[in-house]
């Protein structure tokens, strides 16, 4: 007998849950759990890791009983590669090339199609990403962060 699930957004999310859940709850068990009065540091974690498993179990059984069809709806995966791509090229940037270079490489990866498309509007993104970046964390925040090569 074949289930018919018209909610498999909330199965998924269910299912997520719940090994999130448990995944924690089982790693919060190599520190010392405690009680309610004398915490230990593994309380905490625990306690959460049952919350995120009771939630996917709501969640879980949402999507089975739900009755009004949710179907997912298909995305494509090239822009979720596209900002792991721009975010990699960052982060392995960073100390070399410094903020300016590394925000060049990782805004022109992540908005490959806009660059090719509209290459103002993307320069004037960089100009006031990258200039924002530096003033924050290099003169608010005083981070150590090369600007440029060989700085």
């Amino acid at each position: 007998m074949a289930v018919r699930i018209d909610a498999p957004k909330d199965v998924y999310a269910g299912l997520i849950f719940i090994a999130g859940g448990v995944a924690t709850f089982l790693l919060s068990q190599q520190y010392e759990i405690g009680t309610a009065v004398a915490m230990g540091p593994g309380y905490f974690p625990a306690l959460m890791g049952l919350v995120l498993a009771g939630i996917g179990v709501g969640a879980l059984v949402r999507g089975f009983t739900r009755t009004t069809p949710d179907p997912l709806t298909p995305h494509r995966i090239e822009p979720l590669l596209l900002v792991f791509a721009g975010v990699l090229a960052f982060a392995l940037l960073i100390e070399r090339a410094g903020l300016f270079v590394a925000a060049a490489v990782l805004i022109g990866i992540v908005c490959i199609r806009r660059l090719l498309a509209r290459p103002l509007e993307v320069l004037v993104l960089y100009v006031a990403l990258s200039g924002f970046s530096a003033l924050v964390f290099v003169q608010w925040f005083g981070l150590q962060l090369p600007l440029f090569w060989g700085r």
